[in-house]
């Protein structure tokens, strides 16, 4: 453990961590990988999938089968279609989240300390070096970096960031060094929202919707 350099924030105290973390949960993202099987049955498992599927035995039933193929040529099309993308939205959480730091370096009670990042709360403060990952959302209170959220954003380039600038978990410090305080944790954060949609939401085709 260091001492607090002069002039940063002065953190959270170790009981005030502890009351938080109580009330609001870790600093954790719900796993939103579901197993290929399940998510394969899903897209055949609905209203108007069920329309399909009846019509395709419908046509067996009656020898057309031309008309049946073609239903259900439709109906595997489009089913393929959401498992692709509903795959496709899920490889891209995991790979951000396999990169989530699993240790910070924050302070409590006055002095620097190295912590599991589940531990970390909304108003702790935690300090951003080179190579190292944002561990929560964070706003910078102190500092330059060159910042690269390009998983989380879209930006195609790092941007150079000081006070005030607001990051995300996920980012990576290119360069430079920074204090910043938590502002959101765990499923609260830009990338807890996105694995949330990804894992109540399912991508249906148009013809999958009622």
């Amino acid at each position: 453990m260091t001492a607090v350099p002069h002039g940063a924030a002065a953190g959270l105290t170790g009981d005030e961590a502890r009351r938080r973390l109580a009330a609001y949960g870790t600093n954790t993202v719900q796993d939103v990988v579901q197993h290929p099987i399940n998510r394969a049955v899903k897209k055949l498992w609905a209203p108007v999938p069920w329309m399909l599927e009846a019509a395709v035995l419908l046509q067996l039933a009656l020898g057309e089968y031309f008309e049946a193929s073609a239903i259900g040529f439709l109906l595997v099309f489009n089913a393929g279609l959401g498992f692709f993308q509903e795959g496709r939205a899920q490889a891209t959480l995991e790979a951000l989240k396999s990169r989530l730091p699993l240790t910070a370096s924050a302070r409590r009670d006055g002095v620097w300390r190295t912590l599991p990042a589940a531990e970390l709360v909304q108003g702790d403060v935690v300090k951003l070096s080179l190579g190292a990952v944002v561990p929560a959302d964070a706003r910078l209170i102190d500092g330059s970096v060159l910042i690269d959220q390009s998983m989380l954003t879209g930006e195609s380039l790092a941007v150079e960031a000081g006070a005030g600038f607001q990051t995300y978990a996920g980012a990576l410090i290119r360069r430079g060094e920074a204090i910043a305080e938590i502002v959101a944790t765990g499923a609260r954060t830009k990338f807890g929202h996105s694995a949330e949609l990804i894992r109540t939401a399912h991508v249906e085709s148009t013809e999958q919707k009622t």
